[in-house]
């Protein structure tokens, strides 16, 4: 027997159980379901105490020497993963499959789902109104890039194509949470072109077969049932193409394989918005105020009075991209005008919105098959 088997052979099933699943996943941290808890043991335990704010306690698996352990309540679960996920860490879900009244032995476990800064879809306290984003950038030969990004949580998939200055102003303005780029290049050179700091943007290597254009465009046409993806003005765009397709991939390598409400791509539309480049919105102070980088005193929040958080979502969109044709101007200021003059029908619109909930994001999480009955209720309850 060797050495190894030695070690494992120490432990108790359970230990062996989890130790298996972590051999896979060694950079991230797993949560071990454990009846009405989640728990994390050894260097996890140690390393998510302090972030969580949490005891870090220990117990005895085997012959060996206790190992670290902490713990949370699963049904409190996704305020703690926000705090991991906003760290910049990635967390491994691992549920019981099979009921422990009925199981013979060890209960049966399994990898459920593998959560990372870009692709969180856990529910915050505070509603958050915010886009996560999950980006990706396929550059060529330092003169063209193309970008690709999507929020998990509303199932929004914006992708675009261009001169590598222009995707990387518009990736500034995205802000997203997480960027994929081939992990043939150097991480920090990518992290310096593009002008993220690690500590700020979790910067994610995935081989760079992932980013393959004729991968990318079955994939894609196989999820949107679709024979061609020109319909969706990519027509031309293979770099903007292959990010996408290695946005997918990254999904599915992270267990998520339910992405029914992601039915579209969409082009940055250059045409119909204007372009601001991220000097412009970071100096007009439209979304956050130059002196801390805090929303307090920008432009966004003096005039939202938006009381939804998909309506706020919506400004924070017009003010980054406005209007440029003067049909679409003139439209929204006669939509505008009418609410303006009729006083009644705006404060009646209003009431009624009050108990909206985001639709838009309850509508993601129904098609990742993670709505709870609560949501569910809330859906009814504004529908009906």
């Amino acid at each position: 027997m060797s050495k190894a088997d030695n070690k494992s052979s120490s432990f108790t099933p359970l230990m062996q159980q989890y130790n298996a699943i972590k051999e896979k996943h060694p950079d991230k941290i797993l949560f071990f379901r454990m009846g009405d808890f989640y728990e994390m043991f050894g260097d996890d335990a140690v390393k998510a105490a302090p972030i969580l704010g949490i005891a870090l306690t220990s117990r005895s698996h085997g012959a060996t020497e206790r190992i670290p352990l902490a713990g949370v309540p699963y049904h409190s679960v996704d305020k703690y993963l926000s705090k991991l996920l906003a760290s910049g860490q990635k967390v491994v879900v691992v549920e019981q499959v099979e009921d422990p009244k009925t199981a013979k032995g060890l209960v049966k476990r399994e990898i459920v789902e593998i959560l990372t800064p870009g692709t969180a879809t856990v529910e915050t306290p505070d509603g958050d109104r915010r886009s996560v984003w999950l980006a990706a950038v396929y550059e060529r030969r330092g003169k063209a890039m193309g970008l690709a990004a999507l929020d998990l949580s509303t199932g929004s998939f914006l992708v675009d194509e261009g001169s590598t200055d222009e995707i990387i102003e518009r990736l500034k303005i995205l802000e997203p949470s997480e960027i994929l780029y081939p992990a043939e290049q150097d991480g920090e050179a990518i992290a310096q072109m593009l002008g993220f700091a690690n500590d700020r943007v979790q910067i994610t290597a995935f081989e760079e077969w992932n980013f393959d254009f004729k991968t990318a465009e079955r994939d894609l046409n196989e999820h949107f049932g679709t024979s061609t993806l020109d319909g969706f003005g990519v027509r031309g765009s293979r770099l903007a193409v292959a990010a996408a397709g290695a946005v997918f991939r990254y999904l599915r390598e992270n267990h998520r394989d339910r992405l029914a409400h992601i039915n579209k791509l969409t082009r940055f539309d250059k045409e119909g918005f204007m372009a601001l480049d991220y000097s412009t919105v970071r100096n007009l102070e439209l979304l956050k105020n130059i002196a801390t980088g805090a929303e307090q005193h920008s432009l966004f929040s003096v005039i939202n009075l938006c009381h939804t958080t998909a309506g706020a979502r919506r400004l924070q969109n017009a003010l980054l991209r406005p209007f440029k044709t003067k049909a679409n101007i003139g439209i929204r200021q006669s939509g505008v005008a009418e609410l303006v003059k009729n006083r009644e029908l705006a404060h009646k619109i209003r009431q009624e919105t009050k108990k909206l909930p985001d639709l838009e994001k309850l509508a993601g999480r129904l098609g990742i098959g993670k709505l709870n009955p609560r949501q569910m209720a809330s859906i009814k309850d504004a529908l009906i």
